[in-house]
């Protein structure tokens, strides 16, 4: 929601092989190395004490994730992908996402179909010629504003993600509204982790770090990822919370990431097997 608001901040501004499984080459990590599990320290209170939420992760015969085991103190919640033809279905405890892919196996189109929201917005991807994500396209039919369609196009440096240009339309009548806006990064040389485009947030719908595009992502189904870990991120003018963004990481003897400190609460952690 505050990236709709702050959106909508930026427009007043401006107003005046077939495959399913990607190769070992498309994904950021260690070839030798998967993720185990995603552990997040959340909220830093009295003595150091963190609410802590961990999340596991199964694979299948083909080495693809086929569930996530998310646990909350007593609470324990599945998240499962089902792999057919040219989709992947994720469901979770009421939400179903459909996800298409085109005949080189990156996804194309997102459909989320959520019982407290039958109004959720379609949206698709396309890719440049070296099968990175290259344009994110999406329309929402606001209840207050109206149709709104967001581009955002991504630009690369050196197999890293530098910069997003985004344009925001309100389709108002009688005339159409449109801002724009700019978000940039630099990169660590670690290793990209797992959900490094939650860092990068460049998934619009994700509500936690561990939702499944940013899943996905990282495992090559959006195309070939940034190769390393986001050191910082540079917000639009007028966002919510304009300042320059610091992560904080370490890494393992491989360069793989195993924790990030993302903001002065919070820490997350990683557990890799490797061969």
């Amino acid at each position: 929601m505050k990236k709709i608001f702050f959106l909508l901040l930026t427009v007043s501004v401006f107003a005046s092989c077939s495959k399913n499984n990607p190769t070992d080459e498309e994904h950021p990590q260690n070839k030798n190395c998967k993720t185990l599990s995603f552990v997040q320290l959340l909220g830093e209170g009295t003595q150091g004490s963190y609410d802590e939420w961990i999340s596991t992760f199964y694979y299948d015969s083909q080495n693809r994730v086929s569930k996530i085991e998310k646990k909350y103190k007593n609470t324990i919640k599945f998240g499962r992908f089902i792999y057919e033809g040219n989709t992947i279905k994720y469901s979770e405890d009421g939400l179903d996402v459909i996800y298409t892919l085109n005949n080189k196996g990156l996804i194309i189109n997102t459909l989320r179909k959520n019982p407290y929201n039958t109004n959720e917005p379609q949206v698709n991807y396309s890719y440049n010629s070296s099968n990175q994500l290259a344009l994110i396209t999406s329309e929402d039919d606001n209840y207050f504003y109206g149709p709104i369609k967001i581009t955002r196009e991504l630009i690369y440096e050196n197999g890293n993600l530098v910069k997003i240009m985004g344009k925001t339309s309100l389709l108002h009548e009688p005339k159409t509204l449109i801002g724009t806006f700019t978000e940039t990064f630099t990169f660590t040389k670690f290793n990209a982790p797992l959900y490094n485009s939650a860092y990068l947030e460049l998934f619009e719908n994700a509500s936690s770090v561990d939702d499944s595009e940013n899943l996905l992502y990282s495992l090559g189904y959006f195309g070939i990822t940034s190769k390393n870990m986001v050191k910082s991120m540079t917000p639009p003018i007028n966002n919510t919370d304009n300042k320059t963004r610091y992560y904080d990481s370490k890494a393992d003897q491989n360069g793989n990431v195993i924790e990030v400190i993302p903001n002065s609460s919070d820490i997350y952690k990683y557990n890799y097997q490797c061969e």
